[in-house]
């Protein structure tokens, strides 16, 4: 009966607490994870509209996307060249940190690319992780260099990876989102 109880009450939690792509983000309580596959799902989708492949989620580009985002939000800029040192490393472009995190890997990878995008928001401001999502996706279509890199596709045959990964702060008031797309290929 106890461990019926149990999974029960697992059951509950984790279904009657957990977020869904519908929810009003809580702004002091981010559910990046969900944001971040939302906007990965979306960038593939977007993808595959123009004949590209689908990307493959990535520890390169997951770690290389994360300090990206990180830096961007410690010192309040969108920028994908870097000038301060962070987390003991001066890591001055996108190559710079695809070098960096992809010591050691027996993938041979290619960096590909990095897109960065930044949304502020006053502490009323209600959105979902859902519109939050298709807000940055279509943020990065209306930039024709963004654009050119999250659908470009490589014309020969291999496997191409990708990350996106947010953060946000808040200041006087307002909250800053960060956004950090990191993309490599592989061929086969």
């Amino acid at each position: 009966m106890k461990n019926i109880l149990t999974l029960a009450a697992m059951f509950i939690f984790v279904f009657g607490f957990s977020q869904t792509k519908n929810d009003t983000i809580d702004l002091n309580n981010v559910n990046y994870t969900l944001l971040n596959d939302l906007i990965f799902q979306k960038h593939n989708e977007e993808r595959a509209k123009v004949g590209a492949k689908s990307r493959i989620k990535d520890d390169i580009c997951k770690l290389s996307s994360q300090y990206q985002v990180d830096y961007m939000s410690t010192y309040s800029v969108v920028c994908h060249d870097n000038d301060k040192s962070f987390r003991g490393v001066i890591l001055s472009g996108p190559r710079d940190r695809f070098n960096y995190f992809s010591k050691g890997n027996k993938l041979n990878q290619t960096y590909h690319g990095e897109i960065c995008y930044n949304f502020f928001c006053g502490k009323s401001h209600k959105i979902t992780y859902e519109d939050l999502a298709q807000q940055t996706i279509n943020a990065f279509l209306s930039s024709l260099p963004h654009k050119v890199v999250m659908l470009s596709h490589i014309t020969v045959p291999g496997k191409q990876y990708g990350f996106f990964s947010t953060t946000s702060t808040q200041k006087s008031g307002y909250f800053n989102f960060f956004v950090t797309g990191f993309f490599t290929y592989y061929l086969e």
